[in-house]
C-alpha cells in the first residue's frame, strides 16, 4: 500500500473514531456487565442496562480512552490477504491500548473510578499485574480479530463485485457494501469478543474459559454471549462505514489526480 493510501486510511479512521467512540463505550460496558440484564416487559425481552446507560451516563464520560481509540485507529486497512499477519504484528501494538481504553471506558460507571486518567490507569495496571496486563487478551484478540477481518473483507469485496457487474459504483455503495459486511462480520465475531472485553477490563485471575463457564452459569445460558452485540453492531457500522467510504473516496481522486 502507497504512503499516500496510508494518509488517506488514517484520516478516514480517526475521522469515524470521532462520530462513533460513545457507541464503542456503551458496547464496553454492556459486555464487561457480569449480572442478567435481560428481562421481560409486554412480552418482549429489554435490556435493563442498555436504558439505564442511556439516561443516567453523564455525556462527557462517553468519550474515556478516546485519545488512545484514536491511536489506535491510524493502522492502514489491510487487504484479506495480509488480514492474519497483519493483525498478529499490530496487536502487539494496539493490544496495550485496547486494554487501557477499555479499562478507562468501564471508568464511567463510578464516581471514584471515573476521575482516573490514563497515567493513573497504566500504574494501575503495572502495579496489580506488571507489564503483561497490557497484553491480556493479545492471543485472544486475534482468535476475534483475524476471522472478523477476513470475512469483512471477503464479503466487502464482493459486494463490491456484485454492485460493480451492474453499474458503477457510487458512495452510497460503499457506505451499503461496507455497512453489511460488517454487520454480518461484527455479529459471528461477537462471542469471542465478550469474553475478551471481560477478560481486558479485569483485575482477577480468571481465565477466559471460566469467564465464558461463569456467563453461562449466571447471566441466562448463551444468552449471554449475545451481550452488547446490538450495541457492538451500531459502534462497528458506521465507523467502518465512514472509514471505508472515507478512505475509497479519497484513494479514488487521488487516482484521477494522477492520471
Amino acid at each position: 500500500m502507497s504512503n499516500t493510501n496510508i494518509v488517506d486510511s488514517s484520516i478516514a479512521a480517526v475521522i469515524s473514531r470521532l462520530c462513533t467512540h460513545p457507541l464503542d463505550t456503551i458496547r464496553v460496558r454492556l459486555q464487561a456487565n457480569t449480572t442478567n440484564t435481560f428481562s421481560r416487559s409486554n412480552g418482549k425481552l429489554v435490556n435493563n442496562l442498555f436504558i439505564q446507560l442511556i439516561r443516567k451516563t453523564p455525556i462527557k464520560s462517553y468519550y474515556n480512552g478516546l485519545a488512545i481509540a484514536a491511536s489506535l485507529d491510524t493502522s492502514a486497512l489491510n487487504y484479506m490477504a495480509s488480514a492474519a499477519i497483519a493483525e498478529i504484528c499490530s496487536g502487539v501494538f494496539w493490544t496495550p491500548m485496547e486494554v487501557l481504553k477499555s479499562k478507562l471506558q468501564t471508568c464511567g460507571t463510578s464516581n471514584e473510578m471515573n476521575r482516573i486518567n490514563t497515567l493513573q490507569m497504566s500504574k494501575l495496571i503495572l502495579e496489580n499485574e506488571g507489564i503483561k496486563g497490557f497484553f491480556r487478551g493479545y492471543l485472544l484478540s486475534l482468535v476475534v480479530f483475524i476471522p472478523h477481518t477476513m470475512i469483512y473483507f471477503v464479503l466487502y469485496e464482493k459486494f463490491k463485485i456484485w454492485t460493480k457487474s451492474e453499474r458503477k459504483l457510487t458512495n452510497n455503495d460503499y457506505l451499503i457494501n461496507s455497512a453489511a459486511a460488517c454487520s454480518i462480520a461484527g455479529s459471528i465475531s461477537n462471542v469471542l469478543d465478550i469474553i475478551k472485553t471481560r477478560w481486558q477490563v479485569s483485575f482477577s485471575k480468571e481465565t477466559p474459559l471460566k469467564i465464558m463457564k461463569n456467563m453461562y452459569k449466571n447471566e441466562g445460558g448463551l444468552r449471554a454471549f449475545t451481550k452488547g452485540m446490538g450495541a457492538r453492531v451500531l459502534w462497528m457500522v458506521p465507523s467502518s462505514s465512514i472509514s471505508m467510504t472515507i478512505y475509497e473516496i479519497l484513494k479514488n481522486k487521488r487516482k484521477r489526480i494522477s492520471s
